[in-house]
């Protein structure tokens, strides 16, 4: 069995036998003597047996001694006119005439560092300025001429360096999508420290969703989060990325950097304004701590102007912001956010607008002030003409925003090819014009059930004989089954709302607005107040109501005072509202249950109160 060998004793380089080392007794304890930093152990000849003694054995020169074994050092090999940085051999002049660091963000060792890989690269080694550019994006392009980014900020911002990587955006052309397409894949290449790229074109080969290839359809706002453990993201350390739209020519996305201070990078010192290539994640060192800082990519925003352009074609400017954040040593989670959005462009909604509705809500106002004309001669309040007014103008409103964008959107289709999404601006205008009409609509809806649950109600039996029928009390008498039927025929009658243009409703029940007595007339309707639903008939004398009919379909006057005859205000007020509700919450679902709730509620308190009217009026109540 292998026995270890003893405190004063080594193992052979071969593992067979126990080599002595040169000890003395001192004090009563055994010292055995160790060998200099410079030097190793030697414990075989050159034929493989084992010595005497172990010996120390200096390393030559260009050698140095690493875990027992002299391995090549190229610093221990410097010249005169050379000094060792960071394990390499650089000229002395050369480190002595390069500006000095003052900006205090890097740490000593960093700077070490980051001075090899700039000679290096000045000696184009291409790998070196790979590196190179690592560090000064990992510092987030830092402005200080002795810092990682020198070498991109010297005057005139020249890049005579071969291998130097290009960190600043180019100016280029506009993107164009010929006619008919809608849809834009954003890229990828992925830079690895030592230099490889790799391009991704596929959504598929995505390494982290909140990061392209994604394709994004013009016009769609486009948000995601991803969560994800520092543990996940080791291999993405060092790594750097950029944008690009796939094609015949690469097309890299300009981008601007907002550091964790919430600044964004000092643009005044680069030859361009605009940046190219960032990181996800990577690790500082504490320039007064020994503990290294998290810094990660939060927020990457993508932004798309879209302009028309020539040859039914559009065009598209991007501007890219990319936001970043230092993780709390508290957690082990980070959260990047990419946001895409668009700036649309005009499409004329808003000078529609101006000119349908002016000429519509003229001619609904007109109508308006002949409908009031009619309520007045019928006894009706002056104050009646603000709902009426408020109703017409915001139909007027309604149909034209309406017609204005499927003008406009028509127009789009034919020349595009695609129907693209309206402006912020103009979207805007559509929920204002959305959330007044709304209001103004309720003026009307608000008038029409507090006016028709104030009417006076008389149930009248014709096989009794009645000598003034607005002297009879309302309370204190009891009722035959008639009567009671009747009312709650009524009642069913006051919330329905018409399902059809043929159905006809005979209505045995005559409620008429300030009512005189016993004394009416029936009338048909003319053709021109069947089509406007107004009355321009005078009443033949001050103790005579009139009750109007339409000889085609027999409908009776007193639907005037129940839903059944209000089915334009009911349906266009139901219209906005689900309108008001969709855009401001873009749910389709969420705006069709808000407007039926609304709807039976409305329908709930008009039977409350149209019963409570009818208790008060007739003494009947109906269960």
């Amino acid at each position: 069995m292998c026995q270890p060998c003893n405190g004063t004793e080594l193992i052979s380089a071969d593992g067979t036998t126990c080599v002595p080392r040169r000890c003395q007794k001192s004090g009563g304890r055994v010292v055995c003597r160790k060998c200099p930093s410079d030097y190793i152990s030697v414990t075989q000849n050159f034929d493989g047996s084992p010595m005497k003694e172990v010996t120390c054995f200096k390393c030559h020169r260009g050698y140095k001694a690493y875990d027992n074994k002299c391995v090549k050092c190229e610093v221990c090999s410097c010249g005169r006119n050379e000094m060792a940085v960071s394990g390499k051999c650089l000229p002395k002049k050369y480190v002595m005439e390069r500006p000095k660091y003052s900006d205090n963000k890097l740490h000593p060792n960093a700077l070490l560092d980051i001075v090899k890989l700039e000679y290096l690269c000045t000696q184009s080694d291409t790998r070196a300025c790979h590196a190179l550019a690592r560090e000064c994006v990992k510092y987030l392009y830092l402005t200080d001429l002795a810092g990682p980014c020198r070498l991109w900020l010297q005057k005139n911002g020249t890049y005579e360096y071969k291998g130097l990587p290009y960190l600043v955006h180019e100016s280029h052309k506009e993107i164009s999508l010929r006619r008919g397409k809608n849809t834009l894949l954003l890229a990828m290449a992925i830079y690895s420290p030592n230099g490889a790229l790799q391009l991704l074109q596929d959504e598929t080969q995505g390494i982290f969703s909140c990061l392209p290839p994604i394709l994004i359809k013009v016009g769609e706002r486009y948000s995601v989060d991803c969560t994800k453990n520092i543990t996940d993201l080791n291999s993405d350390f060092g790594k750097l990325f950029e944008l690009f739209i796939p094609g015949e020519n690469y097309k890299a996305f300009p981008i601007s950097i907002l550091k964790p201070d919430g600044n964004f990078v000092q643009k005044g010192s680069w030859p361009r304004s605009k940046f190219r290539k960032i990181f996800l994640i990577d690790k500082i060192l504490s320039t007064t701590t020994n503990m290294t800082t998290i810094v990660y990519l939060r927020k990457l925003l993508i932004a798309f102007r879209i302009e028309r352009g020539l040859k039914e074609s559009l065009k598209l400017y991007i501007h890219t912001e990319a936001h970043f954040a230092i993780k709390s040593p508290l957690v082990q989670q980070i959260t990047t956010t990419l946001l895409v959005d668009h700036e649309m462009p005009y499409a004329s909604v808003y000078r529609g607008l101006e000119i349908w509705g002016a000429i519509l809500s003229l001619l609904f106002c007109i109508y308006a002030l002949v409908q009031w004309r009619s309520v007045i001669r019928r006894g009706g309040l002056y104050i009646s003409i603000i709902p009426l007014i408020a109703s017409a103008t915001a139909d007027g409103i309604y149909f034209a925003t309406s017609f204005s964008t499927l003008h406009a959107l028509a127009a789009e289709a034919g020349n595009l090819g695609i129907t693209l999404p309206l402006s912020q601006t103009e979207e805007n205008i559509i929920k204002i014009v959305l959330y007044s009409v709304i209001i103004l609509k309720s003026l009307k809806v608000v008038w029409i059930n507090w006016n028709q649950c104030r009417v006076d109600v008389f149930f009248i039996d014709w096989l009794q004989h009645h000598s003034s029928i607005s002297d009879l009390p309302t309370t204190g008498y009891r009722h035959d089954w008639r009567s009671i039927l009747l009312a709650k025929e009524w009642m069913e009658w006051q919330a329905k709302r018409r399902s059809s243009p043929i159905a006809t409703v005979i209505c045995t029940l005559g409620i008429l607005q300030a009512l005189d007595g016993l004394s009416w007339v029936a009338i048909e309707r003319t053709l021109l107040e069947r089509l406007l639903d107004v009355e321009l008939t005078n009443s033949e004398g001050s103790n005579v109501s009139t009750l109007l009919y339409d000889i085609n379909d027999n409908t009776p006057s007193c639907l005037a005072l129940t839903w059944w005859g209000e089915e334009w205000t009911l349906a266009t007020f139901d219209c906005m509202l689900f309108g008001s509700i969709f855009v401001g919450t873009n749910n389709l679902l969420l705006a069709a249950i808000t407007t039926i709730l609304i709807y039976q509620m409305l329908k709930e308190l008009r039977l409350w109160f149209g019963s409570r009217n009818l208790k008060q009026k007739t003494g009947i109540k109906v269960e």
